[in-house]
């Protein structure tokens, strides 16, 4: 192999090994504190967490909104809930996230966000929190972290898992 060649294929390696610089690195994953054993067996479904259930849906929410759902739909997981993704699957609540969009005028803002816990249709729980954006118009996982921590010390929700309440896939049979 000539030099010229030899310093070619050594000049291509060099520039195999520099980080491009036009690449954003992976948001950072964030500790999640573990869900407390007697809420960890409650199943939640987190209503329109993907824009294709949005749209389905005919709800027309932001992005940030999928944002936090989606996030706080991850979170969970992460904190060892459960989270049924099929609506038509059989869960013990409904969590229902809406944001308000409060703008600073820059890329930066925060977002009002309140979570209602919903079973049968009856409010078990609502928490609120303020997610920020940071100046690349992403939000804050950290917030929704804290969001899904707080469901640990709500004495709401500890009532309701204090319930009885069927086992999942248990059906009620009824006579002929």
């Amino acid at each position: 192999m000539s030099r010229i060649r030899l310093a070619r294929l050594a000049l291509s390696l060099a520039l195999l090994a520099v980080p491009c610089g036009c690449s954003t690195p992976p948001p950072p994953v964030y500790p999640v504190a573990a869900a407390p054993p007697e809420l960890a067996k409650l199943r939640f479904h987190v209503h329109n967490a993907s824009h294709a259930r949005s749209q389905a849906d005919h709800e027309n929410v932001t992005g940030y909104t999928l944002h936090v759902r989606n996030a706080f739909a991850r979170a969970l997981v992460r904190a060892g809930y459960v989270v049924v993704t099929n609506p038509d699957d059989p869960y013990d609540l409904l969590a229902r996230i809406d944001t308000e969009h409060q703008s600073t005028g820059s890329a930066t803002g925060t977002l009002t966000t309140s979570l209602t816990l919903r079973a049968n249709g009856a409010v078990i729980a609502q928490l609120s929190t303020v997610v920020r954006i940071d100046e690349h118009a992403d939000i804050d996982e950290r917030d929704v972290i804290a969001l899904v921590e707080s469901l640990a010390r709500s004495g709401e929700l500890r009532a309701f898992a204090a319930r009885p309440r069927p086992k999942p896939g248990a059906e009620i049979a009824a006579p002929p």
